[in-house]
């Protein structure tokens, strides 16, 4: 028994690590597509900001969404910082909570 709960549970972190690889990939294509598609918008504030990142802590994987926002330092030098951009609770399931983005 013992060892059969072993081979699932080897198979489930397998799977949850290729779902990982695979949505990394997906965060890098978009990345990549946004990257081509500001160079052809004329202006700072048609840039698209958004990015997101790919986590797996334990057993949960995590797509977390950021915007990318630009700062002036008083030395008038620009920098980015990127701002969480927090998921909401709009519907409850049960005893567990459901978060998401607007």
């Amino acid at each position: 028994m013992y060892d059969e709960l072993k081979i699932i549970r080897t198979t489930l972190a397998a799977y949850l690590a290729d779902l990982k690889d695979r949505a990394m990939e997906s965060s890098i294509r978009f990345e990549n597509f946004m990257v081509e598609q500001n160079t052809v918008r004329p202006g700072w504030n048609d840039q698209n900001t958004l990015k997101y990142r790919v986590r797996l802590e334990k057993n949960t994987l995590m797509l977390e969404w950021y915007q990318r926002v630009w700062v002036r330092e008083g030395n008038g030098k620009r920098q980015t910082r990127h701002v969480y951009i927090r998921k909401r609770n709009k519907h409850k399931r049960g005893s567990d909570q459901v978060y998401g983005y607007d």
